[in-house]
């Protein structure tokens, strides 16, 4: 086994480490998580071999060694040099991304890494927003949601720094959001729109991600048409809008194959080829059927293609969307609203109802899609049906964005700051820098 004890580190004239025979190792704490690249000039006999990894975390924050996933036994994203004798230069043609750093050295003879360097590489935007409030916990876990994003804004938005580095649009709609008060940058959402649009198909089958295609994903499609309108909305200038219009329609053409004319709503088949939607990973039966949450998010794509459509003088289809809208509105609050427990239910796959859950209220109270009289009952419904214990979670980070929104919609402000406080703040206390992917990811190797 490698030892720690085996290694010595010199700050002058330039940072070197100094590996001693047969095996050692050092971790080095960037502080937060980084997505960059690690140059050194390494010297050592022929035949010693250096291995690199990055993680985000430590195993058990006790033993100093990244977290043990599973695509390594020790570690995740790892390279690995054979010395040939002479001196060299390390780095990695692609980039790499985690906080902490492990160089791990098998050799007969001393190896030494010297110039040691953490280069980061990300897109180029200086923050301008700001947050300060009376409680320092909320004012960390504000700052701490900008650092998150940071490594996820290089050449796209990207899901997470390292696992995936996928511009998977349902991340990049959220995202978007932190970027415009912590950064206010709109170039890199432009880009992305255009890449998600390239990889609609000619029937218009939404793309779940872009430039890599990998499935295809109808809440993203919706999520698509959705920050075309809030770029719109924002800079007012709508030649994005017209640019990408050919490929918006196609879209609202081919997700109303879905639409039941009896209700007025989407219906999801179990059945298809590709996953029809995603929603949240806590809630995999909202994803078919006649799901609550989908049809609240497909109200919403209605109303802002017709936003779109009005901007763009499409007034006949703007009125046609708008008058569709009108229609899943009230579909969803007969067909989906149980107004005697004052619940949205989840969905209803092939006539069997399921039971009301978080996202179910979250999603239409986030749309506006509730009655005014019933938003204080749905909200209520919203917080009990939550699942306070984060190692519990029934909603994952990626949902939450809409929980909060719905609670913000609803006025209820103090419940969103203790739901923020609870989630993000034991992220904090088990040791993050930056937002995890998953709730779980202490202990799993997604992060």
């Amino acid at each position: 086994q490698p030892d720690p004890q085996a290694v010595t580190v010199s700050e002058t004239p330039s940072p070197t480490l100094s590996f001693q025979p047969p095996a050692s190792y050092a971790v080095l704490d960037l502080g937060r998580t980084v997505h960059g690249r690690l140059y050194a000039e390494v010297a050592g006999p022929d035949g010693a071999t250096v291995d690199i990894g990055w993680d985000e975390r430590l195993w058990q924050q006790t033993i100093p060694l990244p977290f043990p996933g599973e695509l390594h036994p020790e570690w995740n994203q790892i390279d690995s040099w054979r010395l040939d004798g002479r001196e060299q230069r390390l780095t990695t043609i692609d980039t790499r991304a985690g906080r902490y750093i492990v160089i791990a050295v098998w050799s007969n003879e001393s190896v030494e890494l010297r110039n040691l360097q953490v280069r980061e590489e990300r897109y180029p935007v200086t923050q301008i927003g700001s947050f300060t409030s009376d409680d320092p916990l909320l004012n960390q876990i504000w700052q701490v949601g900008v650092d998150s994003l940071l490594p996820n804004m290089t050449d796209a938005y990207t899901d997470t720094p390292w696992r995936e580095r996928g511009q998977w649009w349902g991340d990049a709609f959220v995202s978007y959001h932190i970027n415009q008060v912590a950064f206010g940058d709109q170039l890199l959402l432009r880009r992305g729109l255009r890449q998600l649009a390239d990889a609609f198909t000619p029937e218009g089958t939404p793309a779940a991600m872009a430039p890599n295609v990998a499935g295809r994903m109808l809440d993203y499609g919706m999520l698509w048409v959705q920050a075309i309108a809030a770029d719109l909305q924002r800079t007012g200038d709508a030649t994005l809008a017209h640019e990408l219009w050919p490929t918006i329609t196609r879209f609202l053409d081919y997700i109303a194959v879905y639409r039941q004319n009896d209700t007025g709503l989407l219906e999801l088949p179990t059945n298809l080829a590709w996953r029809p939607s995603y929603i949240d990973s806590s809630v995999v039966a909202a994803r078919y059927g006649r799901s609550t949450p989908v049809n609240a998010m497909y109200y919403g794509t209605l109303q802002a293609a017709a936003t779109i459509a009005q901007a763009l003088g499409e007034t006949n289809t703007a009125t046609q969307w708008l008058d569709e809208a009108t229609r899943v509105r009230e579909g969803i609050n007969r067909y989906l609203y149980d107004s005697s427990e004052h619940r949205y239910v989840t969905s209803i796959i092939d006539e069997h109802i399921i039971a009301p859950g978080p996202h179910a209220q979250a999603f239409p109270l986030a749309y506006g899609i509730v009655p005014e009289a019933e938003i204080p009952l749905v909200a209520t419904a919203l917080l009990d049906l939550t699942e306070r214990d984060p190692a519990r979670a029934n909603v994952q980070l990626y949902g939450m964005f809409w929980v909060l929104e719905g609670l913000r919609r609803a006025g209820r402000f103090n419940d969103a700051i203790n739901l923020i406080k609870t989630f993000y703040g034991w992220q904090l206390a088990n040791g993050a820098t930056t937002w995890w992917e998953h709730l779980n990811s202490d202990r799993f190797w997604y992060a």
